[in-house]
């Protein structure tokens, strides 16, 4: 975009202040050696009423792009700092409006002019590839530097544990794209397709965009592989003779962004223009936007009313003329589409848009009668990019080094829910616990920040890392605290973590199994026996209430309190009720030693069940048959644990068709399931068939016989056994 394409960086020395005032290409062709410095002209932009800016940061330096991670997490690229191809640039890495002090990745760059990085997208597959991908311009100590300046596309693969992309990860995509002074593109977006769409700039060059034999001003349309990418085989030219195949489109000037609309699926992008217009193009299979012979709607340097584009050309989806005619700091420079409910309905699944030059966003509103540009924001700042998350728009502003949210006031604020874990929570003073918020959430607000109470006296911790640690020193029971609060003030409730300090014996519990003692697994009807195994014994304990016992249930979402004991050892029976549950049910024992000081240390130990898996059956046709309390139809399963009373009740009469039949006898497959033709198994005569869940798979089958024809006035009765 001549930083950005054609704006003016214009130096005015006030009072020794350096003042970033606009970016210009006479101005970095005159001096190519000036280091921008972004002094901000006011902090707050003016916009409709109702809506304001938070800042999330404003650390940055010289920020090119940015995108959301799904935790929420940003990565923000800066354009470099150095001199010729000795240029440092990096990615950044923004969590709760904290800019992490170590960079994401730094690389060799060469940043004159437009160049830099500037161009970021994460892979598809990102929450298990951790893969993202670059564009830059490679600098002398890039890897396989050859001495020749080249844009280039990159793959690296980012260590969310850590923060960090080791360099020596990069796979090297696409690097024969000669450098150029200006206009370098940088769109990255993944379709819905699964491939990758590169926006790729003119270089000033006039006679490239139409000439597609060179990817320079096109967008590229490819499919990354393990070392390389591949052409997509519905590329509009693949093995055309003398046609690059990974061209999408063509006619570009400078396609420095694009979006996604999730709605459809769309991708729009949006080319810088040169003197008349600015636009934004609906990304099409073989359309020709028609640079360097249009610019905007009409044939290049003209303004409207102008001829409608010939055949062969595709005209933009929108468009704006610059400002006082021919205004050289008009550049649009972002898009984003707004796609939650927070705003008013105006504003809902409209595209919004930044210009660099002019500082200002305005909205796109469409009717039959075309589109209406509307203003939204002015005094933003060079925005640079612009990002829908979590109903929020945010941009980056290039010249003040800041991500802004834009909130509306009126829109109700959800508040967070707090989710706070300890890595461990009993120990010896002096004792070092990890806590972690990173499970909190917020349906509305990506910025939150952590209020951390350790419940030992120590003044409380205001945090915007999810991650703490605290350092109990001094024997006793520590009740932690978290809330958290978004970056518009509502809180969550607050949750809690107790933490044991205890620097004396601890004990273990012990569960013996009396009716198996081989098995670790508890079987329906067993005898346990649990107990304290403490080497002092009651020693520095309560001599009143040493321990206390407590056994439960665990069932579905069901927690059944069976017994309570204050004694040391015990023996519980384990019912032989049936439970049939699919998930979660077990037995909890929970130990609660109490000091001579008061301080109660809990335990708990989990016994879990061994079950089986049988199946029921009928023949010669489908019978609703009641198992316990439940009646399925036929064929079907039930898992229960091994040693369960267990209750099949058959239909003694059965309708098939006019016809009636009687049942027979339960046939009884016991040496495991599926079940051989072949074995014999054990005939019951009786419908109701009351068993012990065996140890292995076994199959109950329901047989009936034909009784005859069935009496039309006895229909009603039958059907209601």
């Amino acid at each position: 975009m001549r930083w950005i394409s054609r704006l003016y960086l214009l130096l005015l020395w006030t009072l020794g202040l350096v003042l970033l005032l606009c970016i210009s290409s006479t101005v970095f062709q005159a001096n190519k050696s000036v280091v921008a410095h972004a002094t901000p002209l006011s902090s707050q932009p003016d916009l409709p009423p109702g809506f304001a800016v938070i800042t999330v940061t404003s650390k940055l330096h010289l920020p090119t792009d940015m995108l959301f991670l799904p935790s929420g997490d940003i990565f923000v690229l800066e354009k470099g700092t150095g001199a010729g191809t000795n240029g440092r640039s990096a990615v950044r890495l923004v969590r709760n409006g904290m800019l992490a002090e170590q960079p994401v990745l730094t690389l060799s760059t060469t940043i004159t002019g437009e160049a830099g990085l500037t161009g970021v997208v994460l892979d598809p597959n990102f929450p298990n590839n951790h893969y993202f991908y670059l564009w830059y311009t490679v600098g002398e100590a890039a890897k396989n530097w050859r001495g020749e300046l080249v844009n280039r596309l990159s793959r690296f693969v980012y260590d969310e544990q850590h923060g960090t992309a080791d360099s020596n990860s990069e796979v090297i995509l696409l690097e024969d794209q000669p450098w150029g002074y200006h206009h370098h593109g940088g769109a990255l977006m993944f379709g819905a397709d699964g491939y990758l769409y590169v926006g790729l700039g003119d270089r000033e060059l006039a006679n490239i965009p139409q000439n597609l034999g060179m990817l320079n001003g096109k967008v590229l349309r490819i499919q990354p592989t393990a070392m390389g990418y591949a052409i997509p085989p519905d590329n509009p030219w693949v093995d055309v003779e003398g046609v690059r195949a990974e061209i999408y489109s063509y006619g570009l000037r400078n396609p420095f962004r694009i979006t996604r609309r999730q709605q459809d699926q769309k991708l729009f992008m949006l080319d810088v223009g040169e003197l008349a217009w600015e636009e934004i193009n609906e990304v099409l299979p073989g359309a020709n936007y028609g640079w360097d012979l249009r610019e905007g709607p009409c044939p290049k340097g003209e303004f409207q009313p102008c001829p409608a584009a010939p055949p062969g050309y595709t005209d933009p989806v929108v468009y704006y003329p610059h400002a006082n005619d021919l205004n050289p700091l008009t550049a649009i420079s972002a898009l984003a589409f707004y796609e939650g409910s927070g705003y008013p309905a105006e504003y809902h699944n409209q595209l919004f848009f930044a210009d660099f030059g002019l500082r200002q966003i305005q909205w796109v509103a469409t009717g039959n009668d075309g589109f209406v540009l509307t203003p939204f924001a002015a005094n933003t700042g060079m925005v640079v990019d612009m990002e829908y998350f979590k109903e929020h728009l945010y941009y980056l502003v290039f010249d003040r080094g800041e991500i802004n949210m834009i909130t509306y006031a009126e829109a109700p604020n959800q508040a967070p829910t707090a989710q706070l874990t300890a890595d461990t929570v009993l120990g010896a003073a002096p004792l070092t616990v990890h806590f972690s918020a990173a499970e909190s959430q917020d349906p509305d607000d990506a910025i939150l920040q952590y209020r951390w109470d350790w419940g030992d006296g120590t003044p409380t911790l205001l945090t915007q890392s999810t991650v703490v640690s605290h350092t109990y020193t001094t024997d006793g029971a520590y009740t932690a605290r978290l809330q958290v609060t978004d970056i518009r003030g509502a809180a969550s409730d607050a949750v809690s973590q107790l933490i044991n300090v205890f620097s004396g014996e601890l004990p273990r519990i012990q569960l013996e199994n009396l009716t198996d003692p081989n098995r670790p697994q508890f079987h329906m009807g067993d005898k346990w026996r649990y107990q304290v195994v403490r080497a002092s014994g009651l020693a520095g304990l309560d001599p009143n209430a040493p321990y206390l016992w407590s056994i439960s249930l665990y069932h579905d979402q069901h927690k059944q309190p069976l017994l309570s004991s204050f004694a040391a050892d015990g023996i519980f029976e384990i019912s032989r009720k049936e439970y049939q549950s699919e998930w979660n049910l077990h037995y909890h024992f929970e130990l609660t030693m109490t000091t001579a000081q008061g301080q109660r240390l809990t335990f708990a130990q989990t016994l879990e069940p061994e079950v089986v898996q049988l199946q029921v059956d009928a023949k010669p046709i489908p019978v609703m048959i009641q198992s316990n309390s439940v009646v399925t139809t036929t064929a079907y399963s039930i898992k229960s644990v091994i040693g369960a009373i267990l209750t099949l009740d058959a239909p003694p009469v059965i309708l098939d068709g006019d016809t009636m039949g009687n049942f027979d006898y339960w046939y009884i497959y016991s040496d495991g399931w599926p079940v051989q033709a072949t074995h014999d198994g054990e005939i019951i005569r009786e419908p109701t068939l009351v068993f012990t869940a065996p140890n292995v798979h076994t199959e109950y089958i329901a047989f009936y016989s034909y009784a005859g024809p069935a009496v039309k006035l006895w229909l009603p009765l039958i059907a209601l056994q």
